[in-house]
C-alpha cells in the first residue's frame, strides 16, 4: 500500500508531539534519579557536600541532580552506586532491591522495603512542608 504524502504542517505537528512525548519521559526519568540518590543519601546520613567530596562531584552539580535540574552521567551514577554499594538498577528505579534486579529477596523482605520506603516518602513531605512555613 502507498503511504500519503505528509504535509509540513502534519509533519512539524508529528513532530512537536514527538518532541513532547521525549522530554515527558527524560522528565519523570530524572525525577526518579533525584528521589533515589537523595533517599540514598538522607538514609545514610550524608550531607551533599560530604557525598561530592567522596564522589569527587561538584555540590552544585550534585546539587542539580536531586533538584532535576540536571541528570547525573552514567559515569556518577557508577561512583554513587559503588559509594553506596548498591546497584545501577536500583539507582535507576529498576527495582526496589539495592543489590540488583536479579538478586533473590523474598516477599517479605520485598514488604518490608516498601512500606519503609513509603515512610521515609511521608516523612520527606512532611519535612519539606515544615521547611515552607
Amino acid at each position: 500500500m502507498e503511504e500519503t504524502p505528509i504535509t509540513l504542517t502534519g509533519a512539524i505537528k508529528k513532530g512537536i508531539e514527538d518532541g513532547t512525548e521525549f522530554n515527558k519521559s527524560v522528565r519523570q526519568r530524572r525525577h526518579k534519579i533525584a528521589e533515589r540518590i537523595k533517599l540514598i543519601r538522607l538514609k545514610n546520613g550524608l550531607s551533599q557536600t560530604k557525598l561530592c567530596e567522596a564522589i569527587k562531584v561538584n555540590r552544585i552539580t550534585y546539587s542539580g541532580y536531586e533538584n532535576e535540574r540536571a541528570e547525573p552521567s552514567a559515569e556518577v551514577l557508577v561512583r554513587i552506586a559503588k559509594y553506596f554499594n548498591v546497584s545501577l538498577d536500583y539507582l535507576c528505579c529498576r527495582t526496589e532491591n539495592p543489590f540488583g534486579l536479579y538478586e533473590k529477596q523474598t516477599e517479605n523482605e520485598v514488604s518490608k522495603i516498601d512500606a519503609i520506603q513509603a515512610q521515609i516518602v511521608d516523612l520527606q513531605k512532611q519535612l519539606n512542608e515544615i521547611k515552607q512555613k
